[in-house]
């Protein structure tokens, strides 16, 4: 039976380093998306009260134990803040291309922005 270990997609020593930090700002917002190679997306949401000052975006656990993530608003050159809760990534058919759903944050409402892609994560 293979073992279990916990990750977290910025790095487990950063957060065990300051889990209440973390913990207290940065929650999974989506369901997890796996690829056929068995490599996990999400999207996740944070403010930035983070010990990294990491933003909402969408993150990458690879199969092979590496971790990438992107912010929302890099990864769309600032015409969104956050991703949508509950709502899946989306993989193309060649699993090249990675689809999330995102909206910018106006005041207490949330205006959809038009489909973005990521790119390479």
């Amino acid at each position: 039976m293979p073992s279990l270990s916990r990750v977290a997609f910025y790095g487990i020593a950063h957060h065990d380093s300051n889990a209440a930090g973390f913990d207290a700002d940065i929650r999974i917002c989506t369901p997890l998306t796996s690829d056929a190679q068995g490599n996990i997306y999400f999207g996740y949401r944070a403010t930035g009260a983070n010990p990294l000052n990491i933003r909402s975006g969408l993150a990458r656990v690879g199969a092979d134990g590496s971790m990438s993530f992107v912010s929302v608003v890099s990864a769309t050159a600032s015409a969104a803040t956050q991703v949508l809760m509950n709502c899946a990534p989306a993989l193309s058919d060649d699993g090249g291309t990675v689809y999330v759903a995102m909206s910018r944050q106006v005041g207490v409402a949330k205006k959809p922005q038009e489909r973005q892609e990521c790119g390479p994560l």
